[in-house]
């Protein structure tokens, strides 16, 4: 698997890449490995296959906070901002993509699954009006974080907690690598 995504542009390379990684997620699932280590394992693999600097994944705990229970890439100012994140306040995609209710202003960057997407996040805050703004904690376009998609991970239904994945290059995922990692998300 290439370690720089954005060297893939061969279609039948991408496609190799994907399986590649579908038959890696597949070898961890079936690993005799903690919780802990099974998250860890996840998070470098999907910054290994995206070329994303910064992949996490949140889930839900008892208190109703969806905190990054495995993350790469991130440094420790973000994380102490953006580290846990309560479902209560919903002025921040995650929360929102966690609960399934975008604001009805996301609609052209909401996946039919749910997740949320932008190419160049930074450019997207850009355009927003003050009022739309104070829907936004807005930390990942501020920490000049452009490429940036958050996607729901689906259980029998449920969602129990979401992949975040950020990188300061505009562009580096495509609407098809959005549909790899919704198709992947159960794993």
């Amino acid at each position: 698997m290439e370690d720089a995504k954005t060297n893939i542009t061969d279609p039948a390379q991408r496609e190799n890449s994907r399986a590649n990684a579908i038959s890696d997620l597949l070898k961890l699932f079936s690993a005799s490995m903690s919780r802990q280590e099974y998250l860890d394992a996840v998070v470098q693999l999907i910054q290994k296959w995206s070329g994303c600097q910064h992949v996490g994944v949140r889930i839900r705990d008892r208190l109703n906070n969806i905190p990054f229970e495995a993350h790469t890439g991130y440094d420790n100012t973000f994380m102490d901002l953006e580290g846990t994140m309560c479902l209560d306040n919903t002025t921040c995609i995650c929360p929102r993509v966690m609960l399934g209710q975008p604001d009805p202003e996301e609609k052209d960057n909401i996946s039919p699954e749910g997740s949320f997407f932008s190419e160049n996040s930074i450019t997207l805050v850009g355009g927003f009006s003050e009022t739309r703004l104070k829907r936004y904690r807005g930390v990942c376009p501020q920490r000049g974080y452009a490429t940036l998609v958050v996607s729901p991970v689906k259980y029998r239904g449920e969602i129990l907690g979401v992949i975040h994945l950020a990188d300061e290059r505009p562009g580096l995922l495509s609407p098809e690598d959005l549909l790899f990692i919704e198709s992947v998300n159960p794993l």
